[in-house]
């Protein structure tokens, strides 16, 4: 037994103290007593803590009494064994890849008994073999697109923009993913990346938005139009049956429906285009640029399917973006992070809550200041891409933008 009224410390604890609080530990559980119980009462005994009688248990448990010897080595033993690392692959093949830790923890947790922390997850994931892989952020560019890229910015460098209309879509996820996957490399061999969207994936809502610079002294704030990337008669549906959330013939987003060329064309002549148009007398111009990206929709839609004559008659044109560039269109930019920003803060519980969440961050939290930053972002934005040779490996430096803002009289 240890020496009464001296508390054993669990680093300087020998072999045998080890031992006998391992052994009064599994005596009382093999009388019937509880675990914590016997941890509590086989730490009294020997005169040391619970934490140190649970640790070495565990250790006993992983490795053997072996483990309990003091070893002649640096560092910490790991109590990584086989079982643990078969938990680890049950856990990453169930997930595809995509588990967090506190998955990992909670199934180690179930198959020993004892609590572990992420940070211990994390190193029996690497020890098991697997190398945590970020998904691409960044599009990959060829020399052609880099070229392009680099000469549209030599265009419009000295462009102010307030001629300029700029759309896109957006899809937006009622619970986000993960943006990362765990991929392990056997040896001589290459890892394998599943990066395809499941096919559970959660609710979601495709959206369109379309922006200009903002021109206080006419009355114009930035925002132009936000609505459903889909036809109004392909976007809703009505419920077939009654739940105990909704009632029969409830209108629902349609989440199953698709954008092609036509969808597109028919949804700009019937709801933006006409909107864009009054924005543009509005601000008194002879034309209005319209810049959307060169999604298939888009280029079918003007190219195929007459959108550049319905253009044409409200005095609308089409402009030009480099393909694979979203940071050269403020809505990747910027707006899409503000709105983003919003639905985590409200935390809509169905698709449709998503979609009044996304209606009331448009109008409420997307101010002209906002819009004006985004369209002033686009000067460092052009100048990090020409100083790269057309890439997009880059940050973005402060620029200041910010201060000047507010010296030119902007409420940020």
């Amino acid at each position: 037994m240890a020496t009464p009224g001296r508390l054993v410390n669990a680093k300087d604890a020998t072999f045998e103290e080890k031992a006998q609080a391992v052994t009064l530990f599994w005596r009382y559980v093999s009388n019937g007593v509880p675990k914590m119980p016997a941890y509590q009462r086989a730490a009294e005994d020997t005169n040391t803590s619970i934490a140190a009688v649970r640790g070495w248990v565990a250790a006993e448990q992983s490795e053997g009494i072996g483990a309990l010897h003091p070893k002649e080595r640096a560092g910490r033993p790991s109590n990584f064994s086989p079982g643990k690392k078969t938990c680890v692959e049950a856990v990453m093949k169930d997930t595809r890849g995509q588990a967090n830790l506190r998955q990992v923890a909670r199934c180690l947790q179930d198959e020993c008994g004892v609590p572990f922390s992420t940070c211990t997850a994390s190193a029996y994931v690497s020890q098991s073999g697997y190398d945590r892989c970020r998904k691409r952020q960044r599009t990959l560019l060829t020399e052609e697109h880099m070229r392009q890229r680099q000469k549209w910015c030599d265009k419009h460098f000295e462009d102010d923009f307030r001629s300029v209309a700029v759309g896109d879509e957006k899809l937006f996820l009622l619970k986000g993913g993960t943006g990362w996957q765990y991929v392990k490399t056997e040896e001589g061999e290459e890892p394998e990346y599943n990066l395809v969207t499941d096919k559970h994936h959660p609710a979601q809502v495709m959206v369109t938005a379309w922006v200009g610079r903002p021109n206080l002294e006419k009355g114009f704030h930035g925002k132009i139009a936000l609505g459903l990337a889909y036809p109004e008669g392909d976007a809703w549906k009505q419920a077939q049956r009654s739940s105990k959330n909704r009632a029969k013939g409830t209108w629902l987003i349609n989440q199953k429906a698709t954008l092609n060329g036509q969808g597109y064309k028919q949804v700009m002549e019937e709801e933006f285009l006409p909107k864009i148009e009054e924005v543009r007398k509005q601000l008194g111009l002879k034309k209005m640029i319209i810049q959307d990206d060169n999604a298939r929709p888009h280029t079918a839609a003007w190219t195929h399917h007459g959108l550049e004559a319905s253009a044409k008659r409200r005095k609308c044109v089409r402009g030009d973006q480099p393909a694979r560039s979203p940071e050269l269109n403020v809505l990747d930019l910027y707006v899409w992070r503000v709105l983003e920003c919003g639905v985590w803060h409200h935390r809509p519980k169905t698709i449709e809550e998503l979609w009044e969440v996304l209606q009331r961050v448009w109008d409420e939290d997307l101010t002209a200041a906002k819009l004006e930053c985004a369209f002033r972002l686009l000067t460092p934005v052009m100048s990090a891409i020409t100083a790269c040779n057309g890439g997009n490996t880059f940050r973005l430096p402060h620029s200041g933008i910010r201060k000047s803002m507010l010296a030119d009289g902007w409420e940020i």
